[in-house]
């Protein structure tokens, strides 16, 4: 047995410990089925709100909230955020 393992193991010496080792691991399966999707989750929410350069652009929230509350239409929303945006000219990038 792993010495990290031989504490537990004197306590449960006289039962059958397969059910409880079972138990453990569906439970290490289960953690890590909802974690992982929930880091990545946070991981792409943090990204979108992140520019290209690694700033955040305060001008493209400030549009993407007009839009939310229905202060403009999705033909200016995107006329706004094209203008907005950085544009690659000959390999360098301008604003």
């Amino acid at each position: 047995m792993h010495p990290f393992y031989e504490h537990s193991g004197r306590l449960v010496a006289d039962r059958d410990t397969r059910a409880l080792g079972l138990v453990s691991m569906a439970a290490y399966l289960l953690f890590w089925a909802a974690a992982i999707p929930v880091a990545l989750r946070a991981l792409r929410r943090a990204q979108a709100s992140v520019g290209p350069d690694g700033n955040r652009d305060p001008a493209l929230e400030i549009v993407r909230a007009r839009y939310a509350r229905g202060e403009i239409d999705e033909r200016e929303l995107r006329e706004r955020t094209q203008v907005l945006r950085p544009q690659s000219v000959g390999g360098v990038r301008r604003r």
